[in-house]
Formats: structure tokens, sequence, C-alpha cells
């Protein structure tokens, strides 16, 4: 009788947990970024819908306890019953199976522990399976290594370079790890330094083919951080506010500026008005800085609309020959987080001391010179994209919005989160909003 009731509330847990992610992925797909001019009623159905989420989330761990409790219940009737220890091994199969696909590490080392034992044989098979990754590149004469990633302080950095099974093909255990160039060897035995590394989450039974399009990487030099053409993973971090829906796109090959535009990079930009348009420099002149035309200045430059990032890309193409533009806020958040669902560009746990953001060390009045937090750096080596300033991109919002990126110094820690979107009027100008540009390959 017992194991009757457990079976029912199995079933009744399994309903509600699909529900839950059905909702979820409902309740994604209407989030807009913070401040969007869209309509409010979708605003509200998001907020709606996240109740719902949280409701179904609550129903769901009720029934699952109710079901754990038959079922141990049952147990204590009959020892012996396979037939119960089955359904208990499902149960926690299905809870380890829902934990591992959020990269949730202490409910998986809990649920896996139960599972072990309870397990009739099959869940001890199905745990040891892995995923199996093919990786090409091109040019394909680019030889590339995948590296275990290991977690230091808060900070995920490859580690071990891991064999392939045979050309270009690898058999790994669910995780996260970094496609990079093989290193040559150094003379001195150190630990050898990669240029950037491309970050990817395997699930189990995974089958994943990776392309990455290397093409354009000599372009870049040294005030650009290349980022391959490839997978991304955007959205899909729930204390992200404004986050996207989860998605995986594949976008082409790019180089993006290394820090923010600065001061004196911009001061050469209105030196060059004010030698040919007057009226212009001064309509282009951010404000609340006392001294622009400080060409040696390193601090970001802010105060600024977003037309006068884009006039700034439109003088800078023209001074250069090169197509630079705004990056897309796709392309911003890909460079901040590569393809492995990161929360912050070094990881997954937030860290003051390694951004420049409310709390900080390096918190002020104004944001710090570029570069003042190295550690706040993406795989691609893209710096200063959790704290320092707020980033204008190229994608619109509504009439006469757009989307910004990043944190800044008046940033809490939820709000430096890569996936976090904010929406802005184009004619906005603010102290700590800024901009980098992107350096087109094509």
């Amino acid at each position: 009788m017992r194991l009757r009731e457990a079976e029912s509330l199995r079933a009744r847990y399994r309903v509600l947990a699909r529900r839950k992610e059905e909702t979820a992925v409902e309740r994604d797909q209407l989030r807009q970024p913070i401040g969007s001019p869209d309509p409010q009623d979708q605003a509200t159905r998001a907020h709606e819908m996240e109740q719902r989420v949280a409701s179904l989330e609550r129903a769901a761990d009720a029934v699952f306890s109710e079901a754990v409790w038959a079922l141990h219940r049952a147990l204590a009737d009959d020892p012996q019953s396979r037939e119960t220890q089955t359904v208990l091994g499902e149960l926690y199969g299905d809870r380890y199976a829902e934990a591992e696909w959020l990269g949730a590490d202490r409910e998986q080392a809990f649920f896996r522990a139960m599972l072990r034992q309870f397990d009739d044989g099959r869940w001890g098979r199905w745990l040891r399976s892995g995923a199996r990754m093919t990786l090409e590149a091109v040019p394909e004469d680019v030889p590339l290594g995948v590296y275990r990633l290991r977690e230091v302080g808060a900070r995920l950095i490859p580690g071990e370079l891991l064999p392939p099974d045979g050309p270009g093909t690898w058999t790994l255990a669910p995780g996260r790890y970094a496609i990079a160039p093989e290193p040559t060897a150094r003379e001195d035995d150190s630990e050898p330094s990669l240029r950037w590394f491309y970050p990817i989450a395997l699930q189990r039974d995974d089958h994943r083919h990776v392309l990455l399009d290397l093409r354009g990487e000599d372009l870049a030099g040294d005030h650009f951080s290349f980022i391959p053409g490839g997978p991304a993973s955007l959205g899909g971090d729930p204390l992200a506010a404004g986050a996207a829906a989860p998605s995986r796109p594949l976008l082409p090959p790019f180089a993006i500026g290394r820090h923010p535009v600065t001061v004196g990079a911009y001061a050469r930009f209105l030196d060059w008005l004010e030698a040919n348009d007057p009226v212009e420099a001064r309509i282009r002149t951010p404000i609340g800085i006392e001294d622009i035309h400080r060409v040696d200045e390193r601090r970001p430059v802010t105060g600024l609309s977003h037309d006068d990032a884009l006039a700034y890309c439109d003088w800078l193409r023209g001074a250069t020959g090169v197509v630079l533009r705004l990056p897309t806020a796709d392309e911003w958040e890909k460079a901040a987080r590569g393809a492995d669902g990161r929360i912050f560009p070094w990881g997954d746990q937030f860290d003051p001391a390694l951004c420049s953001a409310l709390g900080s060390q390096h918190t002020k009045t104004t944001p710090p010179d570029v570069g003042s937090s190295p550690e706040d750096c993406s795989p691609f080596g893209m710096q200063g994209s959790a704290g320092g300033v707020w980033e204008w991109t190229a994608t619109p919002d509504g009439d006469r919005h757009h989307v910004v990126m990043g944190g800044a110094i008046i940033s809490e820690p939820n709000g430096c989160r890569s996936a976090t979107r904010r929406s802005i009027a184009a004619d906005t100008k603010l102290h700590f909003l800024g901009f980098r540009v992107v350096l087109e390959l094509d």
C-alpha cells in the first residue's frame, strides 16, 4: 500500500517538475532588460510567471519529500524489498539529474550519495557515462587542446591538458572544460600561459561537435581581445536582472576592446573636432570631465550618449581605415562569459576584490583607470566587464533605447553578473556609463 502511494507521489512529482520547467521557459521568454520601454503588461506577466515557478518548485519539493517518506516507511516494513529500493533509486535519480543540469554542486553531491545507496546497477552505469566531443578549427592547422577547468579561489582557469581518444575526439565526464591553442613548452619548465581559452560545459550523454572559427586572430593586436567564432551561452541567469532567455547562438569571430575607451582616446577625437567643427566638439564633450584634452588619461570615458559613442566609432573608422563599431549585446555577453554559462567573467563566485564595484577595494567616486582590476578578466582577455563602467551596445530596445551591459562602481554583486541587461534612452549621459569598441575581422 505504501509503495503504491509512493509511486503515485513520484508520478505527481514528475508532472510538477515538468510544469515548473515549462513555466520557467515561458518566464525567460518574457524577460526584458531593466528599464525597457516595452509595454508594462509583459513585465507584469513575467513577474506572474516568476511567482508561478516558485509555487511549482515548492509544490514539487513537498511532493518529493512525501514520496521519500512513504518509501522509507515501506522499506521499514520490508527492508529487502527490491521494488521499493528501485523506486527510491529512481526518485533520487530524478533529483540528481535535475541538480546536474542546473549545475548545483552541493545538491549533486547529496543526491549522488543517496542514489548509490539505493542503486540496482542501472544508475551506476549511468553515472559512469559521459559526453563525447569532436573539435574542429578553421584554419585546420591550428593545434587545439582540451583542458579541465579547475577552481582557484573564485576563478575558473584551465588545468590539466586532457589527451584525445583520437584525432579531434574526446570522451569526457560531464562538467566544464576549456578549449585553447596548445602552448609550446618553455625552457624553464614553468606553466605555459594561454592567450585565450574557450570555456564550454558538457552535459551527460552530450554528443557535441564544436567548430571554432579562428580566422582573423592575427588582426586583433594587443589592444583587442580575440573572440573565436563558435557557440555562445547567453542569458539563463535567474539572478541577473533583465537577462535574456537562455540560448546558444553561433556567433562569427570578432575582436573587442580589451578595455573600455579611455578619456585619453576620446580626447583625440575631440581635438580633431575642435580643429574641424567646434560646435560639434561642444556637443560631443562628455559631462563631468574638467579637462577632456588630457590625451594620456587612462580613466574610462563616461558621461556621453549613445550617439556620442557612435560618432567616435565613425571618426576612428575614418582615421584608421578599419571597421570599428559598438558591440551587440550578444557579442558583449559572449566576450564576457564564453560558452560555459559562467556567472561572472572569472567564474561563478563573486569576489569584490576582483572588480571595481560597490564595496570593492577599488571603489571611488569616479571609475578607476582601465586595467586597475586585472583579474576582472574574461576567458578571452576582455577586462573590466564586471565593474568600472556600464557600457553602451549597438542592440536597440524599443524607441530610442539601447541595451547597456556590464557592472559599474555603483553595482552590487548581482548587478555585476555578466548576463545582466539594462535598457537606457540613447540621449542619457551618466558618470558611470561608457563604451568599448569592436573590430570587425571580415
